[in-house]
C-alpha cells in the first residue's frame, strides 16, 4: 500500500505536468521531496502520509493492501498538507520546505499550464473564473461527467471571486493575469486548484 500513498502523491504532479520549450516542466519533483532524504517522519511526506517507506517493510509480506492499517484522519490531513504546502505553495512560500530534509524541490506552475494550454496574447478565458475552473476540473477529474463536478465547478468559481479572507467579493476578472509568485493573481489560481485537490474525488482518485 505504499505504492497507493506514492501514487497518490505522484498523480498530483503529474495532473499539472506539461513540457515547457526550455525543457522545464510545469510541475517536477527530484523524487526526494515526497519520499525525504532522511529516515525520520517528520521529514518525509511520504511517511507521514501513511508511515511507508518504499522497500522497507519489516515484514516479507509486504504492506497491506486494506486501508485501516495505514489509514487514518491524520494521514488524510497530510496528504491535504502535501497538496497545499509542500507541492502547491510557490517558490517564495515561506511554508513552502514543510520540514523536508535536504529541502523541498516540488514545483508548480498552474498559471503557466493554463496560459500555454490557452493561449494568448491576452486571452479572455485568463479572466474568466468560470473558464479558468472549466480547464482545471477537466485536467484534474477526466473521468468525471460534467454534471457530476457542477459543485465542484460553483465552488472553484466562487473562490476565483473571493478575496484572500474568503468572505468579501474580490472578482476575478479584475486580476492581472501572472504567473509570478506572490501576484494576486498566481496565489488564486493556486489556492482554487489546491482547494480542487483535497477534494474527496481526487483523493480517490
Amino acid at each position: 500500500m505504499a505504492t497507493k500513498v506514492l501514487s497518490a502523491t505522484i498523480s498530483t504532479i503529474r495532473a499539472l505536468r506539461s513540457a515547457n520549450p526550455n525543457g522545464t516542466f510545469t510541475a517536477s519533483t527530484d523524487g526526494y521531496s515526497i519520499s525525504g532524504r532522511s529516515r525520520t517522519a517528520s521529514s518525509s511526506p511520504l511517511v507521514r502520509m501513511g508511515n511507508m517507506r518504499l522497500f522497507d517493510r519489516d515484514a516479507p509480506d509486504g504492506y497491506p493492501e486494506t486501508a485501516p492499517p495505514w489509514i487514518s484522519a491524520g494521514t488524510l490531513a497530510e496528504r491535504i498538507r502535501f497538496v497545499q504546502t509542500t507541492l502547491m505553495a510557490s517558490t517564495g512560500d515561506t511554508n513552502k520546505a514543510d520540514g523536508i530534509s535536504g529541502g523541498n524541490f516540488n514545483l508548480t506552475d498552474p498559471v503557466g499550464l493554463l496560459q500555454k494550454k490557452l493561449p494568448g496574447p491576452n486571452n479572455p478565458a485568463w479572466k474568466d473564473a468560470g473558464a479558468v475552473a472549466d480547464f482545471f476540473l477537466a485536467i484534474l477529474y477526466p473521468g468525471e461527467g460534467r454534471a457530476n463536478l457542477d459543485l465542484y465547478r460553483a465552488n472553484a468559481i466562487n473562490f476565483l471571486n473571493a478575496s484572500d479572507d474568503g468572505q468579501s467579493s474580490s472578482p476575478f476578472s479584475a486580476l492581472t493575469p501572472s504567473n509570478a509568485a506572490g501576484t494576486p493573481y498566481d496565489t488564486r489560481v493556486r489556492a482554487m486548484v489546491s482547494m480542487l485537490m483535497t477534494l474527496q474525488r481526487f483523493q480517490e482518485q
